[in-house]
C-alpha cells in the first residue's frame, strides 16, 4: 500500500480559512440578527399587553368608595417563623 492509496481527499487548511470560517460567521451573524428581531416584536407584544393589563387594573381594581388597606410591614428581626 502506498500513501497515496490511503491518503483521504480531504479540506486543506487554506480552504478552511477561504470558505468554511466566513460562510460560519457570516450564518452565525445572520442567526443573531434573526434572533434579536424575534426579541424584540416579542418583547414589543408583550409590553403592549402589559401596558392594556395594567390599565384594566386601574380601572377595575378599586371600586368607587372603597379603600386600600395596605399589607402591614414586617419588623426586620423576625423571620418567617
Amino acid at each position: 500500500m502506498s500513501d497515496e492509496e490511503t491518503e483521504e481527499p480531504g479540506l486543506s487548511l487554506e480552504d478552511f480559512y477561504t470558505e468554511i470560517i466566513p460562510k460560519f460567521w457570516l450564518g452565525t451573524t445572520d442567526l443573531v440578527h434573526d434572533v434579536i428581531g424575534l426579541l424584540d416584536t416579542f418583547l414589543a407584544d408583550q409590553a403592549a399587553l402589559f401596558e392594556k393589563f395594567q390599565a384594566r387594573v386601574q380601572q377595575d381594581a378599586v371600586p368607587d368608595g372603597a379603600e386600600i388597606i395596605p399589607f402591614p410591614n414586617r419588623p426586620e428581626g423576625e423571620g418567617d417563623g
